[in-house]
């Protein structure tokens, strides 16, 4: 039902904005989508409990994939008000019978410049904890998402209001402060709210940004999580790095009566170099990603090992084909039993937009 009416505002929309064509001041309306996917094999590791996106397979496990199909329609109401709404599948998003299921990722109303220099945003939209600095710099999420997103420790959207602006014209410095559901996209679930705050700041005009974000989400039973995290991030005409580091303190999470504290902690630190240009359609990336579940643990559980690289081909703007590596080790602690072998996953990446 959701898809039959995105296709019927999708047609109807096309027909209003041919109709408008070259009247000033008139609504306008942008299509545009994503697409990304592999050729992937498995060729080391085995099904583990772990969260990533490889571990539910076998060892020699392989496949075409789709990892997110993504469709999405921008309307300007006006000068002030603008709106997007968009769907999504992403990769295990099925219906019972096995097919793809599709679900509503984008739909909120932007409402512009409510005050000098700020936006009011009611709807389903980004979080501010990665969505508008640290992934776009990564800019591969084709190949993986960003630490916080990848390890469970935030959603990137939510259903909410948020207030987002500058401090100065030049909107160098700014702020994201939002209140939402704190379940994702999916539907409310319990009667607390999930706080989130951002400041930021681009320097060496705009060559050099960086951020510090935090977030509070009471969840009952006298439990919580607190997450704090910082970003920093240098780019210039032949080179893109950057740093992402975060914890979350997960109050009362940890009931074992052998539990070194109450509280699990995981962290995690990320470095990726990017957009090294081997040739005019040919570049390099690497990611390096080192997370520790849980910090306040040091006899039991694994520290983890996370890497991707490979080379970025794209024949022509917006379409790129990428085959890379995908490996995520794991290092047991002190009175660790379980040994975990390391997913080691080779594949051929595919990614186009369209707008």
């Amino acid at each position: 039902g959701i898809l039959i009416l995105f296709i019927i505002l999708f047609v109807n929309s096309e027909l209003f904005a041919q109709a408008n064509q070259g009247t000033p001041n008139s609504s306008k309306v942008n299509i545009w989508g994503n697409v990304f996917g592999d050729y992937f094999y498995k060729s080391g590791g085995d099904s583990t409990n772990n969260s990533l996106q490889y571990s539910p397979y076998k060892k020699e496990s392989n496949a075409f994939d789709f990892r997110r199909i993504n469709m999405g329609l921008d309307y300007a109401i006006n000068e002030t008000f603008d709106t997007r709404f968009s769907l999504s599948f992403d990769g295990f998003d099925t219906l019972p019978d096995g097919n793809s299921s599709v679900y509503v990722r984008d739909a909120y109303l932007n409402w512009k410049d409510i005050f000098t220099n700020s936006n009011l945003t009611i709807g389903v939209m980004p979080t501010p904890g990665f969505c508008y600095y640290s992934d776009k710099w990564w800019g591969y999420r084709s190949l993986e998402k960003t630490i916080m997103d990848q390890r469970g420790i935030l959603s990137s959207r939510d259903l909410g209001v948020t207030l987002s602006g500058s401090f100065d014209d030049s909107k160098d410095f700014g702020y994201y402060a939002m209140v939402g559901n704190g379940s994702g996209t999916k539907i409310e679930n319990n009667k607390y709210k999930k706080i989130y705050g951002m400041l930021f700041g681009n320097f060496l005009t705009k060559k050099m940004a960086a951020n510090i974000y935090a977030d509070y989400s009471p969840v009952g039973n006298n439990q919580s999580k607190t997450t704090l995290s910082g970003f920093i991030g240098y780019r210039n005409d032949a080179v893109s790095l950057a740093a992402e580091s975060f914890f979350q303190i997960q109050n009362n999470y940890n009931t074992s009566p052998t539990a070194q504290s109450p509280d699990k902690v995981p962290f995690g630190i990320s470095l990726y170099i990017t957009q090294i240009k081997l040739y005019s359609d040919l570049k390099f990336f690497f990611r390096y990603d080192f997370y520790n579940q849980d910090i306040n643990n040091s006899l039991t559980g694994f520290y983890q090992s996370f890497v991707t690289a490979g080379f970025d081909f794209s024949p022509y703007p917006n379409i790129h084909f990428m085959p890379n590596i995908w490996l995520n080790s794991f290092t047991a602690k002190q009175n660790q039993t379980q040994k975990v072998t390391t997913d080691v996953v080779p594949r051929i990446t595919f990614w186009y937009e369209y707008r």
